[in-house]
């Protein structure tokens, strides 16, 4: 294959490691309001949004530098929809 000599070699598949990702979200609103009168009433909202993503990826150093710095890809690239 084209390529694989200046990747390196991949020991971390060899020794049996595992290979994975998970990306989770999470999100709470919180809501407040207060009765300042009889036709005024005041209230709020906090949005907290969060977000994290796990990655467990057996590779060797020259690929994750490869996958990690876009401007020097030489694998390939992977982009977003261009509307």
């Amino acid at each position: 294959m084209a390529g694989r000599s200046e990747q390196g070699s991949n020991t971390a598949l060899e020794q049996g490691l595992v290979t994975r990702s998970e990306a989770g979200v999470a999100r709470v609103i919180a809501l407040f309001t207060y009765d300042v009168n009889d036709r005024l009433i005041v209230g709020a909202t906090a949005d907290f949004i969060w977000a994290g993503i796990d990655l467990e990826m057996a590779m060797s150093e020259p690929q994750f530098q490869n996958l990690a710095n876009p401007a020097a890809q030489t694998l390939g690239t992977a982009s977003g929809a261009e509307c």
